[in-house]
Protein backbone atom coordinates (compact mmCIF):
# COMPACT_ATOMS: atom_id res chain seq x y z
CA UNK A 1 0.00 0.00 0.00
CA UNK A 2 1.33 3.18 -1.02
CA UNK A 3 1.89 6.74 1.00
CA UNK A 4 -0.54 8.37 -0.62
CA UNK A 5 -3.03 5.22 -0.68
CA UNK A 6 -2.89 5.28 3.37
CA UNK A 7 -3.34 8.40 3.26
CA UNK A 8 -6.76 8.28 1.23
CA UNK A 9 -8.14 5.50 3.86
CA UNK A 10 -6.61 7.44 6.80
CA UNK A 11 -8.70 10.27 5.61
CA UNK A 12 -11.86 8.00 4.77
CA UNK A 13 -11.88 6.97 8.10
CA UNK A 14 -11.39 10.57 10.33
CA UNK A 15 -14.54 11.51 7.55
CA UNK A 16 -16.71 8.74 8.83
CA UNK A 17 -16.18 9.41 12.06
CA UNK A 18 -16.70 13.23 12.01
CA UNK A 19 -19.72 12.35 10.14
CA UNK A 20 -21.30 10.10 12.75
CA UNK A 21 -20.01 12.72 15.46
CA UNK A 22 -22.05 15.40 13.87
CA UNK A 23 -24.95 13.17 12.79
CA UNK A 24 -24.85 12.16 16.67
CA UNK A 25 -25.09 15.86 17.33
CA UNK A 26 -27.64 16.44 14.68
CA UNK A 27 -29.99 14.48 16.56
CA UNK A 28 -29.67 15.85 19.53
CA UNK A 29 -30.08 19.45 18.38
CA UNK A 30 -33.22 21.47 19.51
CA UNK A 31 -34.80 23.42 16.97
CA UNK A 32 -33.11 27.02 16.92
CA UNK A 33 -30.37 26.11 18.74
CA UNK A 34 -26.89 27.10 17.04
CA UNK A 35 -23.82 24.62 17.59
CA UNK A 36 -20.06 25.35 17.05
CA UNK A 37 -18.20 21.94 15.32
CA UNK A 38 -14.90 23.93 14.91
CA UNK A 39 -14.80 25.18 11.65
CA UNK A 40 -15.40 29.01 11.19
CA UNK A 41 -18.98 30.07 12.25
CA UNK A 42 -21.23 28.56 14.33
CA UNK A 43 -24.28 26.89 12.59
CA UNK A 44 -27.90 25.82 12.58
CA UNK A 45 -29.85 22.83 12.13
CA UNK A 46 -29.81 22.90 8.32
CA UNK A 47 -26.30 24.37 8.24
CA UNK A 48 -25.43 21.18 9.61
CA UNK A 49 -26.81 19.12 7.23
CA UNK A 50 -25.32 21.16 4.57
CA UNK A 51 -21.62 20.84 6.64
CA UNK A 52 -23.17 16.76 6.39
CA UNK A 53 -23.33 16.47 2.94
CA UNK A 54 -20.62 18.20 1.50
CA UNK A 55 -18.21 16.26 3.69
CA UNK A 56 -19.70 13.07 2.52
CA UNK A 57 -18.79 14.84 -1.37
CA UNK A 58 -15.53 16.08 -0.41
CA UNK A 59 -17.13 19.06 -0.82
CA UNK A 60 -15.30 21.10 2.75
CA UNK A 61 -11.47 22.39 2.00
CA UNK A 62 -9.52 21.72 5.40
CA UNK A 63 -7.17 24.27 5.79
CA UNK A 64 -4.17 24.33 8.61
CA UNK A 65 -3.23 27.07 9.88
CA UNK A 66 0.45 27.23 10.92
CA UNK A 67 1.11 29.60 13.91
CA UNK A 68 4.84 30.33 14.00
CA UNK A 69 4.33 33.38 16.36
CA UNK A 70 6.01 31.40 19.01
CA UNK A 71 3.42 32.88 21.74
CA UNK A 72 4.34 36.79 20.93
CA UNK A 73 1.19 39.15 20.47
CA UNK A 74 0.91 40.02 17.07
CA UNK A 75 -1.94 40.58 14.42
CA UNK A 76 -1.21 38.21 11.56
CA UNK A 77 -3.12 35.62 12.93
CA UNK A 78 -6.01 37.15 13.37
CA UNK A 79 -6.15 38.35 10.01
CA UNK A 80 -5.64 35.20 8.38
CA UNK A 81 -8.61 33.82 10.10
CA UNK A 82 -10.81 36.57 9.25
CA UNK A 83 -9.92 36.22 5.67
CA UNK A 84 -10.71 33.32 5.31
CA UNK A 85 -14.15 33.00 6.83
CA UNK A 86 -14.63 36.74 4.74
CA UNK A 87 -13.83 34.39 1.91
CA UNK A 88 -16.08 31.47 2.86
CA UNK A 89 -19.08 33.36 3.59
CA UNK A 90 -18.37 36.02 0.58
CA UNK A 91 -17.84 32.47 -1.75
CA UNK A 92 -20.39 30.30 0.45
CA UNK A 93 -17.50 27.82 0.56
CA UNK A 94 -17.20 25.68 3.54
CA UNK A 95 -13.50 25.82 5.54
CA UNK A 96 -12.42 23.64 8.06
CA UNK A 97 -10.03 25.25 9.46
CA UNK A 98 -7.34 23.94 12.10
CA UNK A 99 -4.59 25.52 13.83
CA UNK A 100 -1.37 24.41 14.75
CA UNK A 101 0.92 26.41 17.56
CA UNK A 102 3.69 25.16 15.54
CA UNK A 103 7.10 26.77 17.49
CA UNK A 104 5.18 27.34 21.61
CA UNK A 105 3.48 23.73 21.73
CA UNK A 106 5.41 21.68 18.84
CA UNK A 107 1.99 21.29 16.67
CA UNK A 108 2.18 20.16 13.23
CA UNK A 109 -0.50 18.90 11.35
CA UNK A 110 -0.23 15.46 9.31
CA UNK A 111 -0.54 15.88 5.15
CA UNK A 112 -5.03 14.95 5.57
CA UNK A 113 -5.12 18.70 4.71
CA UNK A 114 -6.09 20.66 1.09
CA UNK A 115 -4.24 23.60 2.47
CA UNK A 116 -1.27 24.69 4.67
CA UNK A 117 -0.87 28.59 5.53
CA UNK A 118 1.78 29.39 7.91
CA UNK A 119 2.44 32.23 9.28
CA UNK A 120 5.26 34.83 10.11
CA UNK A 121 6.62 35.03 13.32
CA UNK A 122 9.66 37.08 15.25
CA UNK A 123 13.02 35.89 15.16
CA UNK A 124 15.40 35.09 12.93
CA UNK A 125 15.48 31.93 11.07
CA UNK A 126 18.21 30.53 12.43
CA UNK A 127 16.98 31.46 16.12
CA UNK A 128 15.93 28.17 17.07
CA UNK A 129 17.90 25.74 14.33
CA UNK A 130 17.60 22.21 15.25
CA UNK A 131 15.17 22.36 17.62
CA UNK A 132 12.04 19.93 17.60
CA UNK A 133 10.00 22.22 16.51
CA UNK A 134 11.56 23.19 13.05
CA UNK A 135 12.79 19.35 12.47
CA UNK A 136 8.50 18.48 12.36
CA UNK A 137 8.08 21.79 10.18
CA UNK A 138 10.76 20.80 7.88
CA UNK A 139 9.80 17.00 7.96
CA UNK A 140 5.88 18.13 7.30
CA UNK A 141 7.51 20.45 4.40
CA UNK A 142 9.24 17.08 2.86
CA UNK A 143 6.08 15.41 3.29
CA UNK A 144 4.21 17.74 1.20
CA UNK A 145 7.06 17.72 -1.20
CA UNK A 146 6.98 14.39 -1.61
CA UNK A 147 3.11 13.51 -1.66
CA UNK A 148 2.69 16.74 -4.60
CA UNK A 149 5.52 14.76 -6.40
CA UNK A 150 3.20 11.87 -7.07
CA UNK A 151 -0.40 13.46 -7.00
CA UNK A 152 -2.33 14.38 -9.81
CA UNK A 153 -2.42 17.72 -10.23
CA UNK A 154 -6.24 18.21 -8.80
CA UNK A 155 -4.98 16.32 -5.61
CA UNK A 156 -1.63 18.69 -4.63
CA UNK A 157 -1.65 20.27 -1.18
CA UNK A 158 -1.00 23.90 -1.75
CA UNK A 159 0.93 25.31 1.16
CA UNK A 160 1.54 29.38 1.81
CA UNK A 161 4.74 30.18 3.13
CA UNK A 162 4.59 34.43 5.27
CA UNK A 163 7.68 35.84 5.79
CA UNK A 164 9.49 33.75 8.94
CA UNK A 165 7.82 30.79 7.36
CA UNK A 166 8.93 31.58 3.62
CA UNK A 167 12.85 32.16 5.19
CA UNK A 168 12.18 28.38 6.71
CA UNK A 169 10.77 27.41 3.52
CA UNK A 170 13.87 28.73 1.55
CA UNK A 171 16.39 27.36 4.25
CA UNK A 172 14.74 23.83 3.79
CA UNK A 173 15.00 23.73 0.03
CA UNK A 174 18.59 25.10 -0.03
CA UNK A 175 17.07 28.33 -2.80
CA UNK A 176 18.51 31.61 -2.02
CA UNK A 177 20.61 33.19 1.18
CA UNK A 178 18.39 33.52 4.48
CA UNK A 179 20.49 36.84 5.83
CA UNK A 180 19.90 39.81 7.34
Amino acid sequence: VSANQRVVELDQARKEFYLQEHINTLMNMQIGERWDFGFMRPCNRKNLIRYLCAMQNNEIIRIAVLDMNNGAKNQGLRCILEILNRYSKEKDILFNIRVFDVRQKNEVPDISFDVYISSGGPGSPFDEEGWIWEQQFFSLINQLYKYNTQADEYDKKHVFFICHSFQLACRFFKTGNVCK
